[in-house]
């Protein structure tokens, strides 16, 4: 049975190492990302509890803070800067 690859297409063998490439570069942005959350929610956790004018529950307002605004926005940052970076660099 012949394989229906067009010239213009992929071959299989080139198919699969791009998937490969494809998956290493989404890693490395994935790995970066959980790096960014974590750098992300500390430091916020430490300006919001430094800088806030709540009296009565600072360490809560703290802790979302950091764990529902802040680290979702740098995992997002550093997965796009790990992806980029790893797709330059591969």
């Amino acid at each position: 049975m012949k394989a229906c690859f067009p010239a213009t297409q992929l071959s299989p063998t080139r198919l699969v190492q791009t998937k490969i490439i494809l998956m290493k570069n989404f890693g490395i942005g994935f790995l970066t990302g959980l790096a960014g959350y974590v750098l992300a929610a500390f430091f916020s956790y430490y300006l919001t509890g430094k800088f806030s004018s709540n009296v009565h529950d600072r360490s809560v307002e703290s802790s979302m803070t950091s764990a529902f605004v802040f680290g979702p926005i740098g995992f997002i940052l550093a997965f796009i800067g790990g992806y980029l970076w790893a797709k330059h660099k591969l």
